[in-house]
């Protein structure tokens, strides 16, 4: 369940409108203690990208451990109910969310853990969407620092 609005907000969010994209998480009445469901994961998803963009423009402390705290409820159940995709991009948003904080080694262990999961699948659009941050810690990687047509791709 991917709807058009919802991908609409991720819009947002990439172009930096936050009050717009934080206006359509009060519209939704999403909030990080909701009940997760298979039915509302993609917006839970979407409010914790809302989150950790409002955490790098404001630096709003109680934004990160918001996002932090949701990403674990949501990887949690994405895991139970085996959908990898979620898991991959929820594990992303673990590492962009660490980095953002300045933890590196904090933030390469869910991008390691992403990565191996999403190999034999072929997912490789979700880290290049994810842009220059992905590519600073992609590039911090042992086995990936040194990669030239990595660091050529963004």
């Amino acid at each position: 369940m991917r709807p058009i609005a919802t991908r609409k907000i991720r819009v947002w969010v990439a172009q930096g409108r936050l009050g717009e994209a934080l206006g359509w998480v009060r519209e939704q009445g999403l909030s990080v203690e909701n009940e997760l469901s298979y039915l509302r994961e993609f917006d839970h998803i979407t409010l914790a990208r809302v989150l950790l963009a409002r955490y790098q423009s404001e630096r709003a402390d109680r934004s990160i451990l918001e996002a932090m705290g949701l990403l674990e409820r949501l990887l949690k159940a994405a895991e139970e109910g085996r959908r990898v995709g979620s898991v991959i991009e929820i594990l992303v948003l673990q590492a962009i969310a660490y980095h953002a904080q300045g933890d590196l080694s904090a933030a390469l262990l869910p991008l390691q853990h992403a990565l191996a999961l999403a190999e034999p699948e072929g997912y490789v659009r979700m880290f290049l969407d994810e842009g220059p941050p992905m590519a600073q810690l992609l590039l911090k990687l042992p086995f990936l620092g040194s990669c030239q047509t990595l660091q050529a791709s963004y």
